[in-house]
């Protein structure tokens, strides 16, 4: 029972959830003091933009974690729909469909990337996201990076802020220069579209210690955006954080990392869309 009550006391730390989505009963003891038990296990959803990279990343994190019931945590690609609105949509109706079942997802994470998209398709996922929230208990984040999940990559290896920039000649986007500069700097063998060739590399580079390195260092970049910028940025720290969190009940303190709650990512993701309107 101790053990169950450090796992919704880190929960609920990571992202303050509303107090009408409590976990906990209390229950007599033997002894007549009160203890925590869980009433519904925390589950959480993963929508991801691409089809290879982040679906393959965040299961191996999950398998690499030994997490289970496999339910617990769930992750599911677009399907092909790679612009943000509709991966927030998609999230969204996944959601809708596990209350429905009467198993209804804890926490939504839509994991997107700055790359090439246009700003009305952000700010429309944006709006979403905001809706959801206020119809669902503040359960839903954008999980963004900027320029693409490659720099999150780059802080599995150093605190790297290399400002990634469009290529002035030829085709390419700003994440086709993220992806160049990863291969080019951090690892020669990427390759994004090869599932095993990813899991390579995470079983080999993505340690304890290099996990817990990138969150630190996703952090620090986002403390001050309105001096730094949002090149580079990546969010994926959060749901990493969390996924970390169920594995181990006292990754947060163990490593000393902060909590990062509701409140923290709002203002963040303001912090973003005011700088994206700059761009």
């Amino acid at each position: 029972k101790k053990l169950i009550y450090q796992v919704v006391i880190t929960m609920f730390r990571l992202l303050m959830m509303s107090s009408s989505m409590s976990y906990i009963k209390h229950n007599n003891s033997l002894n007549k003091r009160k203890v925590a038990t869980i009433d519904v296990q925390p589950r959480v959803l993963i929508v991801t933009e691409g089809t290879v990279t982040e679906p393959t990343y965040f299961r191996w994190l999950k398998r690499h974690l030994k997490i289970s019931p496999a339910d617990i945590i769930e992750v599911k690609d677009s399907g092909g729909s790679t612009d943000p609105k509709s991966v927030t949509l998609i999230a969204i109706e996944l959601f809708e469909e596990s209350q429905q079942e009467g198993n209804p997802y804890s926490f939504v994470f839509c994991t997107i990337d700055r790359d090439a998209h246009g700003r009305t398709k952000f700010f429309d996922a944006k709006r979403l996201i905001d809706g959801a929230n206020q119809s669902y208990h503040n359960q839903f984040r954008l999980i963004i990076s900027y320029p693409s999940i490659e720099h999150w990559f780059v802080l599995h290896f150093a605190n790297d802020s290399h400002l990634y920039q469009k290529p002035m000649f030829g085709r390419g986007s700003i994440g086709s220069d993220a992806k160049r500069y990863f291969k080019h700097s951090y690892y020669a063998n990427y390759d994004e579209t090869d599932k095993k060739q990813l899991e390579k590399m995470f079983n080999n580079n993505f340690t304890e210690l290099n996990r817990v390195n990138a969150i630190k260092f996703a952090s620090s970049q986002l403390r001050d955006i309105a001096a730094n910028g949002i090149n580079p940025l990546s969010l994926i720290f959060i749901p990493a954080t969390v996924i970390e969190s169920i594995a181990k009940v006292d990754f947060l303190g163990k490593n000393n990392i902060p909590a990062f709650s509701f409140q923290q990512y709002t203002k963040i993701i303001q912090e973003f869309f005011e700088e994206f309107n700059r761009d």
